[in-house]
């Protein structure tokens, strides 16, 4: 496994680079759907920022949870994704009335610029979060302002671990029922190592047991809005309630996720 070095507190520490969440979410994806059944709070707020946009991207887009909504409303829609296995799935989905509007790429924004141009950039349930390393996340965001049409829009879901609220180095535990019939159950540890989330996923069903691992980061408002500037967007508003309600600055840990959009300049 590749990793890289980023700075977490005083010391260095190795971690995975954006690269391993490839691996992660071709194992997922058999699950994927399941977990995201429930998740649907966010859906209302990327329809009416798609609503008038020429090309919307949704970058992470996994088997379509965001896509195929918009899909559904007659927007035009990219969907990428590092995983072939998300896409696959994705693409068995596309009604046939969608086809023509609906194009899917497997492509590392960490690793090379996008050759199509979009109007809006959605990345959805902590993408971002699973970008570690400060030099990942700024190419992330170039990439993405590179391809942006001047004055599009990009719009982040971030979140603040909650096993902050634990302590560093310790390990928090529970157990889920993800679905009745049939049965999948999930358990979950958690810890916090400086500000990366490590986290282990066992899922079991059918008499098997499939073992997940991976890291996420938390990006507070300030650094988030940071990296923006930097890569050439400007930020309009922050939500914690999926754009209900709308601030232009956000208190650090204020709630568990929040929503962060910016405008390209």
């Amino acid at each position: 496994m590749s990793t890289a070095q980023t700075t977490v507190g005083a010391a260095e520490t190795p971690l995975p680079t954006y690269d391993d969440v490839e691996s992660l979410y071709d194992k997922y994806s058999e699950f994927y759907d399941v977990c995201a059944a429930t998740g649907r709070a966010d859906l209302p707020l990327y329809l009416e920022l798609s609503d008038g946009a020429g090309v919307t991207l949704d970058l992470g887009c996994g088997t379509g949870r965001v896509a195929l909504p918009l899909l559904d409303a007659g927007r035009t829609v990219i969907g990428v994704d590092i995983s072939p296995k998300m896409l696959q799935v994705f693409e068995s989905k596309i009604p046939s009335s969608a086809r023509d509007r609906v194009s899917l790429v497997q492509h590392d924004f960490c690793r090379a610029p996008f050759t199509s141009t979009f109007d809006l950039c959605i990345l959805s349930w902590f993408t971002f979060n699973y970008v570690l390393s400060e030099s990942d996340q700024v190419a992330m965001l170039r990439n993405v302002r590179r391809a942006t049409t001047p004055g599009g829009v990009v719009v982040l879901d971030l979140f603040w671990p909650k096993t902050l609220a634990v302590g560093v180095d310790v390990w928090e535990q529970r157990d889920v029922v993800v679905q009745e019939e049939p049965l999948l159950t999930r358990h979950d540890r958690r810890r916090m190592s400086g500000l990366v989330e490590e986290r282990t996923q066992t899922y079991e069903h059918d008499g098997e047991r499939f073992t997940f691992e991976s890291s996420r980061r938390f990006v507070s408002p300030a650094e988030i809005a940071a990296l923006l500037r930097t890569c050439g967007f400007e930020v309009e508003w922050f939500s914690t309630d999926h754009g209900r309600t709308r601030t232009t600055a956000l208190a650090e840990g204020s709630a568990a996720s929040y929503v962060v959009v910016g405008r390209a300049v």
